[in-house]
């Protein structure tokens, strides 16, 4: 399922991204979403304490929607700067730069220099990556400028990028989840576990366990079959009542906090029987 949200909806959800750069918010409007996805394909839907940033690198997305926004907008102003100078659109990109005006192409421009984590990417003809006579063919040679474009994204703009993505999460590893009073980062330190269990995983739902107990520090007993969650006294010890039905809702190896449905004024004795502990 997550890869078929990388595969299939990311591809419907992403077109003309770009465009969005100047609207207000945009950035972290997407990332929500993206999180959003996460959190539901780690069971977690409704929990507004799941941070997004974990989430989506639990679920092996490298890269969040805001990034992948910026990255578009990126190559496409660096496209618009390897036409040739008569072309239409090269012409009306360098006239909304030279007027003392906001617009798409001022704020693509700023991009490069992404004050937020003092981070400078070079501009295509900066980078060293291409000499001046194959960036003088790109002007005119489509294959050339696709070629171009491809090294400078994966090669200059990608590696950054990252990052800029990794230093948004790097500050959620460090929080103390509520659960289990760890780090994030101390229950696991490769975040592509997930990629490479995926291929051999026998059944979905216990990674999906996993994964929320990572993002959450809870155990989520949501995620078991109903009939896990319940158990059944022949008797309560002190009202006689039959069949006695216990739910759980959190246990770990020592404790458990129940909620009962049905009659019976006090369940500690109860649970000793079971050999439980309440509280």
């Amino acid at each position: 399922m997550i890869f078929e949200v990388t595969k299939r909806v990311l591809f419907v959800v992403t077109f003309g991204l770009e465009l969005l750069l100047s609207v207000p918010g945009a950035e972290k409007k997407l990332n929500q979403l993206q999180g959003y996805w996460a959190k539901m394909l780690v069971g977690a839907r409704s929990r507004r304490d799941v941070r997004v940033n974990l989430a989506i690198r639990q679920c092996g997305w490298t890269q969040r929607l805001g990034t992948l926004m910026i990255e578009r907008a990126m190559l496409c102003f660096t496209r618009l700067q390897l036409f040739p100078p008569e072309h239409p659109s090269r012409l009306l990109i360098e006239a909304a730069l030279s007027v003392p005006c906001v617009s798409w192409a001022t704020d693509a421009k700023c991009l490069f220099s992404l004050t937020e984590v003092s981070l400078h990417i070079p501009h295509v003809h900066e980078c060293g990556l291409f000499p001046a006579d194959i960036l003088q063919l790109a002007l005119t040679d489509s294959a050339v400028r696709r070629n171009v474009l491809k090294t400078y994204r994966n090669q200059i703009l990608r590696p950054l990028l990252r990052e800029y993505d990794d230093f948004h999460t790097e500050a959620c590893k460090f929080k103390l989840l509520p659960g289990l009073r760890c780090k994030y980062v101390e229950l696991q330190v490769d975040d592509m576990l997930m990629t490479k269990l995926l291929p051999v995983v026998i059944h979905w739902r216990l990674l999906r366990i996993w994964l929320l107990v990572r993002v959450t520090g809870q155990w989520p007993l949501c995620l078991y079959w109903p009939e896990d969650n319940t158990d059944v006294l022949d008797a309560c010890p002190f009202c006689e009542q039959n069949r006695f039905l216990l739910t759980m809702l959190s246990l770990s190896a020592h404790t458990c906090q129940i909620h009962q449905l049905g009659s019976g004024p006090l369940i500690a004795e109860a649970f000793s029987m079971r050999g439980w502990k309440a509280h």
